[in-house]
């Protein structure tokens, strides 16, 4: 029998039962390493070097290598393939994605003193490409979710069970209460069951910069951006259990949807620096602020079981009751990482050039701000338990054949977790080709990238983890006119 009820009680706890959580604040911290085609077939690395939009995006001060105007956009064609292992069964999804990578405008404005020139940009890059789909299958023998839910009840009243998961658990009578040792049971009696878990994201986290700097003697050159950012992201996850024993089980199956939708805006400010000691040297150094994120997010769930009987229960975590409407709507703000880039460019006789960005990120420092319905304690410190800092890599390398130009570039990004607890590093190789044709400019990139993490589906009384690799194809083309 249905055990559907609704109390005041168990309405305030379902307000308040924000879902924001470590994963979240990693989320918005990561940063792809894509910007124009030159910059990202140099592995990302530059720096410390100018004449390129794409270089704007991680140190402002060498918009002020720039002499004349120019007009730029990337265009990024994106081929991914994620293959999941879960209990030793691999799945696999692929996904083509076209979109616009950079778009700029730089101004620049000759001076006539040791100052000689005062240049000003705006620019719009594609910090990270929030698309993934993931497919996770196989069969268990010996855990089910069931379990999960059942762990998370025990000790509590029904009013107070989390009302995104385990509450929609006993109103769906996957697990249940005995009254007379009031402790909860579960209803699937036999495990051994096939798992699916299909995981679908869009979005995207875009920022415009607008971007100052200046020039001294051609030796010292600084700058200043301005960033603001827009988060657009959706998540859809649909767990599914089915292929119990119906012999010794009255569940057939079970569904559990899990729907996120948020929007934000964030702002922050980046500032750096280049020398020249030599004509054939370059030495970088910026520093990018934390990001400042204002979020609205929409959390819902549903879960439905079907018995062996045909009866079947639906429960979810969506009212419209008594005149209170959207109760799953939450607002918050996230502070991100600040990150620092040292960086060294040599030059050699405008024939080609070996440059190298070193940056430092601590995504432990990432945090929750307080507000009036949550201090977000708990959270803050999970993002410090789980989560370091990682110093990534980033190396290119380029020749010039006449009006032909050659590029090779690798990064390596460190994992964020800490201990082991997750993989999560990347890897990026690329390669491209420049033309240029008096003032306009056609450069070409391949990358190709590796990146590995674990996926916790839920945890019983061990972690019941998927291996996910996503191995990505991106090209980029960047078109480019100064005047």
């Amino acid at each position: 029998m249905l055990k559907k009820t609704i109390t005041t009680v168990l309405f305030i706890i379902s307000y308040f039962a924000m879902p924001q959580g470590a994963e979240d604040a990693l989320r918005y911290s990561i940063a792809n390493n894509y910007s124009t085609a030159r910059v990202s077939s140099l592995g990302g690395s530059f720096s410390s070097l100018g004449g390129n939009s794409g270089s704007i995006v991680s140190n402002p001060a060498s918009l002020a290598i720039y002499r004349t105007d120019e007009l730029s956009f990337t265009l990024s064609s994106d081929n991914e393939r994620i293959e999941s292992t879960y209990k030793s069964q691999l799945s696999q999804t692929d996904r083509y994605k076209f979109f616009i990578q950079n778009l700029s405008y730089v101004k620049s404005i000759p001076i006539d003193n040791d100052w000689n020139r005062f240049n000003v940009s705006i620019s719009m890059n594609r910090k990270r490409d929030l698309d993934r789909q993931i497919n996770i299958s196989a069969y268990n023998e010996a855990s089910t979710m069931a379990n999960y839910f059942l762990f998370d009840a025990q000790g509590l009243n029904i009013d107070n069970l989390n009302p995104f998961g385990t509450t929609l658990a006993y109103f769906t009578d996957i697990i249940d209460l005995d009254t007379t040792t009031n402790e909860y049971f579960s209803n699937i009696l036999d495990v051994g069951q096939n798992q699916t878990l299909k995981l679908s994201e869009s979005g995207f986290i875009n920022e415009v910069d607008i971007a100052f700097s200046s020039a001294y003697k051609d030796f010292i050159f600084v700058g200043l951006n301005l960033s603001f950012s827009d988060v657009n992201f959706s998540q859809h996850s649909r767990y599914n259990e089915a292929g119990f024993n119906s012999e010794t089980n009255s569940i057939e199956s079970f569904t559990y949807n899990r729907y996120l939708d948020v929007i934000g805006e964030g702002a922050n400010f980046k500032f750096g620096a280049i020398i020249k000691p030599t004509p054939s040297l370059r030495l970088g150094w910026a520093y990018h602020s934390k990001t400042l994120y204002s979020f609205e997010e929409s959390y819902t769930t549903d879960m439905t079981t079907i018995f062996s009987n045909g009866n079947s229960y639906t429960d979810f975590y969506d009212w419209n009751w008594d005149g209170f409407q959207d109760i799953n709507l939450f607002n918050y703000e996230l502070k991100t990482p600040a990150k620092t880039i040292s960086s060294l460019a040599l030059i050699f006789a405008k024939q080609g050039l070996i440059t190298i960005d070193y940056e430092t990120i601590n995504y432990g420092s990432a945090e929750f701000l307080p507000n009036l319905y949550a201090n977000f304690s708990d959270d803050n410190a999970d993002i410090s338990d789980f989560y370091q800092k990682t110093n990534n890599k980033k190396i290119g390398i380029e020749w010039k054949f006449q009006n032909i130009i050659l590029r090779s570039g690798y990064a390596s990004f460190e994992s964020p977790y800490k201990i082991n607890e997750n993989d999560g590093s990347r890897e990026y190789i690329s390669g491209g080709i420049g033309f240029q044709k008096g003032a306009y400019f056609i450069d070409l990139a391949m990358i190709s990238s590796i990146e590995e993490e674990d996926y916790t589906l839920y945890e019983d009384n061990i972690s019941q983890v998927a291996n996910i690799s996503n191995h990505g194809k991106t090209i980029l083309v960047s078109c480019s006119y100064k005047f």
